[in-house]
């Protein structure tokens, strides 16, 4: 790992530290400016590992090679050398302009960046009255979480360097805010079953998931269905649809609708319904016709037992 990778996690981890569900002003600023040092540092890591003379303003031998390898110098003066070596690095706009020449996730996301590029701008040299808080806020809560993902998986980068351990929540709150339903899916499922792996390990947590399912499965208006994050059995809650027999004059169930699916082992809850319909949950509930005629609501009610 290079030393602007090493750097920029300095400044990402303490972004990911800070970044909650509800983030001040003050610490919405503070955090804005982290991410973009650090992005700034990843960007001139990218270049600086194909050829460390890429980030510099002047490349050439006569002065970087005093930079870069000063130990491997033999004549401290030459009319090859610079006198006055320029040590000063490219700018965040140039250091983005050069990188998306080969960096996937920075060719993909560069709008964002330049975006980033001009908070920082306005961060370092202008009154803070020119930012929009709600807008920033947004965009560390949704954005910067996908972001730094895809440059951990593209430059190898370990996850706990840049997100401090804080990825599940991270995931978590980023999946609430996007609108692309797949991309929200795969966020919410990498949380989960993240957790799910933290939390089987500890003693006696699966045996006391399923009793706590069992006693959920025991009530009115519930059915069991396979989790599709962790595997294990989840709960659809349901609200039967009653339709009144004019020939009765009672109310019966026709259908259920479906409130939540709620998983107890990996802890996913779902309540959207645009995730319902993604995730293939209304069909599976529209052909639930399961009636407890001995109950005394009538209800909708799935067996104890889980497979």
């Amino acid at each position: 790992m290079n030393k602007y990778f090493i750097d920029a996690g300095i400044f990402l981890r303490s972004a990911s530290n800070k970044i909650t569900k509800d983030i001040n002003d003050d610490d919405a600023v503070q955090i804005a400016l982290n991410i973009a040092l650090g992005i700034e540092r990843i960007l001139k890591g990218i270049l600086y590992d194909i050829n460390p003379t890429y980030i510099y303003i002047e490349p050439k031998f006569d002065n970087t090679i005093q930079i870069l390898y000063p130990d491997q110098l033999v004549l401290k003066q030459s009319e090859n050398l610079s006198k006055n070596p320029n040590k000063d690095v490219i700018t965040f706009k140039i250091s983005l302009l050069r990188a998306e020449c080969v960096s996937f996730t920075t060719n993909k996301n560069r709008n964002l960046l330049f975006k980033i590029e001009n908070i920082r701008d306005v961060l370092a040299h202008c009154d803070l009255a020119f930012l929009d808080i709600k807008d920033i806020t947004l965009l560390i809560k949704r954005d910067f979480y996908p972001l730094l993902k895809s440059y951990c998986e593209e430059l190898k980068l370990p996850s706990r360097h840049i997100f401090d351990n804080k990825h599940i929540r991270l995931a978590t709150i980023s999946s609430s805010l996007t609108s692309d339903l797949s991309l929200r899916i795969n966020m919410l499922f990498e949380a989960h079953k993240e957790k799910w792996k933290m939390l089987s390990g500890n003693p006696g947590y699966i045996t006391d998931k399923i009793h706590e399912t069992k006693l959920a499965l025991d009530t009115p208006n519930k059915y069991p269905i396979k989790c599709p994050c962790c595997g294990n059995t989840g709960v659809f809650y349901l609200d039967p649809i009653k339709e009144f027999n004019q020939q009765t004059k009672e109310e019966n169930i026709v259908g259920a609708k479906l409130k939540l699916f709620r998983c107890r082992f990996c802890k996913l809850l779902v309540e959207d319904e645009k995730l319902f319909d993604e995730l293939g949950f209304n069909k599976i509930v529209s052909a639930i016709i399961l009636i407890d005629d001995t109950s005394p609501h009538n209800a909708v009610k799935g067996p104890s037992k889980i497979n």
